[in-house]
């Protein structure tokens, strides 16, 4: 009897060792699901702020053209910097409306839901295509909303203000939007390992959406995940601290022209010294027109002599 005890005991401790990291696991991944970010932490963007941002990082920093995709050309590119340093020639454009989210009433020509496939809010990511924009799977595009963000491996997914801007006049009278949203939190579905280790503001999306897009045809000229840094850096000792970074993102009017730009740095207002000498910072400006097509990408060099 005292055997028969002492086997069933051997037994039940050796399925507990088998089980219990699997319970925990299976605990793990559904208490991650859960979870939520806090409050997004930083305020919406304005016309002043951003030409405030865009005089900074001009005026302290020395850029270089590093890349250029065409119809744009070097020597364009270089032009374009110069104007962009001119106060007088760039003119930062502010949105016409701003919707509280997707379903608001305030969603201009009903163009979010008529443009189903463009990802006004949403930017998806499976492992094996990436970025699922428009046009890489085609059954992904035929899906509902719902399907979509569960069909995706990870998904950023905007919660914050959209900002619609009517750029009928630049396109001879059509009906085109373009849209600025920033504000969000990072969903993880298929990532065991990725999601695992998400907590506090790293379940904040900072990833900047900023779709281009005809109304009646739903053509996009320009693709909807803006070459922008995120403003929100959040540490790994403490994932409920954070930093504001420089970065920015706005749409210009330079000569009559249709641009957007976007400013990535990994460095700090705290770390003001850094901005100042070392390099690091990519500026990126997309001509917006009918051919979505062209781009200057610019960075810093350091000013420290030997790097």
């Amino acid at each position: 009897m005292k055997r028969k005890s002492f086997v069933s005991f051997i037994l039940f401790i050796v399925f507990a060792i088998f089980l219990l990291p699997q319970t925990l696991f299976s605990k793990e991944l559904t208490d991650i699901k859960k979870l939520q970010p806090p409050p997004w932490p930083l305020i919406p963007f304005n016309k002043l702020e951003r030409e405030a941002r865009l005089k900074f990082v001009l005026d302290t920093q020395q850029y270089h053209v590093v890349d250029v995709r065409e119809p744009m050309t070097k020597r364009g590119c270089q032009k374009l910097l110069k104007k962009l340093k001119d106060s007088n020639a760039v003119k930062i454009l502010s949105p016409d409306i701003i919707a509280q989210s997707r379903d608001d009433i305030k969603v201009p020509d009903n163009i979010i839901e008529h443009c189903s496939t463009v990802e006004f809010d949403r930017v998806w990511f499976t492992y094996n295509k990436g970025v699922l924009s428009a046009g890489v799977d085609s059954v992904f595009d035929a899906l509902p909303l719902d399907q979509k963000d569960a069909y995706a491996d990870f998904y950023h997914k905007k919660t914050g203000l959209i900002e619609f801007y009517n750029f009928s006049r630049f396109f001879k009278g059509k009906k085109v939007w373009g849209t600025f949203t920033e504000a969000g939190e990072f969903i993880c579905n298929n990532d065991r390992k990725l999601c695992s280790e998400l907590e506090g503001y790293h379940l904040c999306s900072d990833v900047v959406i900023g779709s281009v897009v005809d109304v009646e045809s739903c053509t996009q000229y320009l693709l909807s995940k803006v070459k922008a840094g995120g403003r929100l850096s959040v540490g790994n000792v403490n994932p409920y601290a954070f930093r504001e970074l420089p970065n920015f993102y706005a749409y210009a009017e330079i000569d009559k022209f249709l641009y957007r730009l976007g400013l990535s740095t990994p460095i700090s207002w705290g770390q003001f010294h850094r901005l100042l000498y070392e390099g690091g910072t990519t500026f990126i400006v997309e001509p917006v027109n009918y051919k979505n097509g062209g781009v200057c990408v610019y960075e810093t060099k350091s000013q420290i002599k030997g790097n």
